[in-house]
């Protein structure tokens, strides 16, 4: 309920005070709204992705800002607006509807089956990676579906290899396709806040598949979560 509530801006949650987006996330020393900004500049207005959307409280926030400068799609694995848990003025369909915000339900590792190549400006992934058993498909799907030219934000994202792995992994990433990477710590395990710009059509990652694990995720109901081991492997 903490992670789908999340909005742009600071706000009073249902479990306490919930940081929005624009505390998380920043690029090339430029907030989100700065970076929206610059899109719709650039192209005259801005079509974003929220992945793991919640509520898509963010893409409201979005909507209220900018209006008819954006256009807002979300993808949520479960569709937590129908839930009876929520106050009323938590319950956002009526609201997706009138400030014409799609939300799709469908897996984040699979994005390319949702969306054409190329249809977004600006793509967020807010405590979505860390969750996935394959990652790094989602950061591939993320790279397919932005438009040249477009940016990418997500954070906490696991790179489940070895420690030099990630290393050569990440400076290859930083190298060939600009990069930007911020560390941070995710249930004593390292992970990276993510971001880019889009500057070649197709994102190449040099990894392969190097084993799949279960592991305990230490809350209620304990069942073993599945996550792939990838290993640094590049393209010759």
């Amino acid at each position: 309920m903490y992670e789908t509530g999340r909005g742009l801006f600071m706000h009073k949650g249902i479990d306490g005070n919930v940081e929005g987006y624009i505390d998380l996330f920043s690029f090339n020393g430029k907030d989100l709204i700065i970076l929206i900004d610059e899109q719709i500049a650039a192209n005259g207005s801005a079509r974003i992705l929220d992945v793991g959307c919640g509520v898509g409280r963010f893409l409201v926030e979005c909507k209220e800002i900018w209006n008819d400068q954006v256009q807002c799609v979300g993808v949520s694995a479960y569709p937590y607006h129908s839930l009876w848990e929520y106050p009323d003025e938590w319950k956002p369909s009526a609201l997706h509807e009138r400030l014409g915000i799609e939300i799709k339900f469908g897996d984040a590792q699979s994005l390319p089956r949702h969306f054409p190549p190329e249809s977004f400006d600006v793509v967020t992934a807010v405590h979505v990676a860390q969750y996935l058993p394959d990652p790094m498909a989602m950061l591939k799907g993320i790279y397919r579906v932005l438009r040249l030219g477009g940016i990418a934000l997500i954070n906490d994202c696991p790179l489940k290899t070895s420690n030099e792995d990630s290393r050569l992994i990440r400076e290859f990433l930083q190298r060939e396709y600009g990069f930007r990477f911020g560390s941070r710590i995710f249930q004593e395990a390292h992970s990276w806040d993510v971001g880019l710009t889009k500057t070649r059509k197709r994102l190449l990652l040099p990894i392969t598949y190097k084993k799949v694990v279960k592991v305990d995720p230490g809350w209620e109901p304990s069942e073993d979560e599945t996550f792939v081991v990838y290993k640094y492997k590049p393209s010759k």
